[in-house]
């Protein structure tokens, strides 16, 4: 009965596969040029995370809407489930009817199971997720990843973005006449600066100034440095006081 049961077992473990199988299809351009997929997140911390792509893999990582198409629809979905129940409860009957060492053993063994799904659920993503088809490399800051405030932050993110219309959509900033004023200000200077990558730089005194405070995960990384520095804070300040000026001798 225990050799029945095993048989009855496997055969549900297939058939609630077959009913259950389902595939993910992505969408593809087929024509046309692929544009820039360069994608910021904003998290709630007040930091920012530049992911520089085209736009097929910003759409596989991001924003490709989860379409799961399920081989077994509609009529054939019902006739599968109820073969499944009717094997589950042969299968039952089939271990009650075994040897009490073999129902422990059954026992035993289908605890050792799911306690091995519930460590593997609760095991790190980085381990559950194959993302080897993508081809990465991490970047940093020459000037460091930390930055005194807010602003600092923001204003580094749209150096590496080269443009301010990610802000907008991502409300990273308040609409005030202030902010767009600090933001049209933040644009130009980070289309002036000139962006270069050097892997001089993580050999050298600032690249070992990262290395204490970052992951190396090897040694295929390089810092990105630019040729001059805005003064953010400053420059929000200095508009901010603007701005009350100009409503103070208006009032």
């Amino acid at each position: 009965m225990s050799m029945i049961a095993t048989i009855l077992l496997s055969l549900l473990s297939t058939l609630v596969g077959i009913n259950n199988r389902w595939a993910l299809r992505l969408l593809k351009r087929r024509n046309g040029l692929v544009p820039d997929g360069t994608t910021v997140i904003r998290w709630p911390n007040g930091s920012f995370q530049v992911i520089k792509t085209d736009e097929d893999a910003a759409r596989q990582l991001f924003f490709m809407p989860d379409n799961i198409e399920y081989t077994m629809l509609g009529s054939a979905f019902i006739p599968g489930s109820m073969l499944g129940t009717i094997v589950l409860m042969f299968s039952v009957i089939a271990l009650a009817n075994a040897k009490i060492e073999l129902r422990i053993a059954w026992a035993g063994g289908f605890i050792l199971l799911n306690a091995g799904h519930w460590i593997a659920a609760a095991l790190p993503r980085r381990l559950n997720w194959d993302i080897s088809a993508f081809d990465m490399k991490e970047e940093y800051l020459a000037t460091g990843q930390a930055s005194p405030g807010y602003t600092e932050a923001l204003w580094k993110t749209i150096v590496l973005t080269k443009s301010v219309e990610w802000v907008k959509q991502n409300d990273a900033a308040p609409d005030t006449p202030v902010w767009n004023e600090w933001l049209r200000s933040a644009e130009t200077q980070a289309k002036r600066l000139g962006k270069a990558h050097s892997n001089s730089d993580v050999e050298s005194g600032v690249g070992q100034k990262l290395r204490q405070s970052t992951t190396w995960r090897n040694n295929d990384l390089s810092a990105i440095t630019w040729d001059d520095r805005w003064a953010a804070k400053a420059e929000w300040e200095s508009i901010n006081q603007e701005a009350y000026a100009l409503a103070d001798g208006k009032s």
